[in-house]
């Protein structure tokens, strides 16, 4: 018995091929036309043969008598691929409704993203001394929805980005950021000593941080989508006073 199938995935076009031997029982799989599989099967009648290619679940199987006009037929994920013809992988629709409803528990904060140590030391000087230092560094906007479990496992991948769409929409209105935009923030600073001291400065580079929850009305229920957004980029120094 011999079958084979074409394969229209996500990730493009793939051919698979199984051969059984009704004599020995000697299955051989084939995927894109490598040989990925060898077998003995001692029952030729119905599921003989699972395996796992890309992401998916495959089933082989014998359909009628088996030695007399019985046929291969080739399950992907649970659903039946026409022998000889052409499968093509149905993606998940995205919801009908996704609509805003409101956002709460909202929290402003900031977080460190770096700290850089600038050590300026006139301790043999007998007058004040002055520099200046060129700074900049660069941070990209970042959006997180704590939900992943609950929205990419339970609705799809799909309504996972849709949501992750809408959810930063919406929060580039409220602040003025697009999640994903790069921020450059570059200063000229001027330090100064005393004489005979010594005197670290620091750059303290932050960024800040937005939470909160997001409720949507989804295809006819709700679903809370709590968040986290760091954005903007912006600067302090900080002196210390070594002598």
């Amino acid at each position: 018995m011999i079958g084979n199938w074409i394969l229209q995935t996500k990730d493009g076009t793939h051919s698979v091929a199984a051969e059984l031997s009704a004599l020995t029982g000697k299955l051989k799989i084939s995927w894109d036309g490598l040989l990925i599989d060898v077998s003995t099967v001692w029952w030729m009648l119905g599921d003989i043969r699972t395996f796992q290619r890309n992401g998916h679940t495959f089933l082989l199987s014998v359909r009628g008598p088996s030695y007399f006009g019985g046929h291969l037929a080739l399950l992907m994920d649970g659903i039946d691929v026409t022998n000889g013809g052409v499968f093509t992988e149905q993606r998940k629709e995205l919801p009908l409704t996704l609509q805003f409803l409101q956002e709460q528990n909202i929290m402003e904060t900031e977080e460190v993203v770096s700290i850089e140590d600038y050590p300026f030391d006139n301790t043999f000087g007998t007058d004040q001394l002055a520099s200046e230092r060129y700074v900049s560094k660069e941070s990209t906007n970042e959006l997180t929805l704590e939900v992943t479990n609950q929205v990419s496992g339970k609705l799809g991948l799909d309504i996972f980005s849709a949501l992750h769409a809408e959810v930063a929409a919406q929060l580039t209105k409220k602040t003025g950021m697009t999640v994903g935009q790069k921020i450059t923030e570059s200063q000229t600073l001027h330090f100064t000593v005393g004489a005979s001291k010594s005197v670290v400065y620091q750059v303290v580079w932050k960024r800040k941080v937005r939470t909160g929850e997001h409720l949507y009305l989804i295809d006819g229920g709700s679903l809370m989508v709590p968040y986290r957004m760091n954005y903007g980029l912006s600067l302090e120094v900080r002196t210390i006073q070594q002598r």
